[in-house]
């Protein structure tokens, strides 16, 4: 049997960061000591400032869309290394080269070409069902109309290179 304390004890705290906004790494460390709400002082090393207020806290990082800062690794290594409890998990079209690193790959859902535009064609396309599930699960009243493929159905940037 599982103790609630047994299971507290396992629990992380969560928090997502989106960086697609950030210029540079200096960008996302400050919006990573934003969000934690941890105040930087301007004269010492971010990094270690972060490190040092998480310390062991169970916390699990989810940075988003990180793949235009090239040397963020280097960072995510030096906070795994330095908090104890800190996990984080970095969504990227490019990996970070980190030693301990795992790689999931996500392949893209399979959208309709122009000759599936029309609503019957186009829910064939799990693209289109999920879109349509996670709409009605936010409780928008929209449903997708023909009209509405082309928003619904963009293609997503290439990757840098």
């Amino acid at each position: 049997a599982v103790h609630v304390h047994d299971f507290q004890a396992t629990l992380l705290h969560l928090l997502g960061i989106e960086l697609q906004d950030v210029g540079d790494t200096n960008g996302a460390i400050s919006r990573i000591a934003q969000r934690l709400r941890i105040e930087l002082r301007p004269a010492g090393d971010s990094v270690a400032q972060i490190a040092k207020a998480l310390g062991s806290q169970r916390r699990m990082l989810v940075l988003d869309n990180a793949e235009h800062l090239t040397d963020l690794g280097g960072v995510i290594e030096r906070l795994l290394d330095a908090a104890g409890g800190l996990v984080v998990m970095v969504t990227s079209r490019r990996r970070l080269g980190l030693a301990a690193e795992s790689v999931l790959p996500v392949e893209g859902l399979a959208v309709p070409d122009e000759d599936s535009r029309d609503a019957e064609a186009a829910n064939a396309f799990d693209a289109v069902r999920l879109f349509d599930a996670r709409a009605r699960a936010a409780h928008r009243p929209e449903r997708l109309l023909p009209a509405s493929f082309s928003c619904a159905l963009r293609t997503p940037p290439a990757a840098p290179s």
